[in-house]
C-alpha cells in the first residue's frame, strides 16, 4: 500500500484546522450567559479573572465546592439544590 505524501497530510491537517476551528466566545457574553445575582469575579494574576459563587444562607455552614481543571461551577448545581437550605454554598 503506498504511503500518502507529505504534502497531503499536510493540507488535510489545515483543512481540518480550518473547517473544525472554533472561534473564542465573547466575554461578555459569557459573563451573560453563566453568571447570576450570586456570582463575583477575583483579579489574578496576569489578568486572569476568577468566577465564583456565594449563595444560600449567608449565615449557614459553609461547603465549599472545587471543580477540576476542566470543570466549571455549573457542575454542582443539581447537588446544591439536592442540598437544599441551611447551608452557604461557595463555588
Amino acid at each position: 500500500m503506498k504511503r500518502p505524501s507529505l504534502a497531503l497530510v499536510v493540507m488535510s491537517f489545515l483543512v481540518a484546522v480550518i473547517t473544525l476551528r472554533t472561534p473564542d466566545t465573547d466575554r461578555d457574553e459569557m459573563r451573560g450567559k453563566y453568571s447570576n445575582r450570586y456570582s463575583g469575579f477575583i483579579d489574578g494574576e496576569s489578568g486572569l479573572k476568577v468566577h465564583y459563587r456565594d449563595q444560600g444562607q449567608q449565615d449557614g455552614k459553609p461547603v465549599i465546592f472545587l471543580h477540576g481543571s476542566s470543570g466549571s461551577l455549573h457542575v454542582f448545581e443539581p447537588l446544591i439544590e439536592q442540598l437544599g437550605g441551611g447551608y452557604r454554598f461557595i463555588l
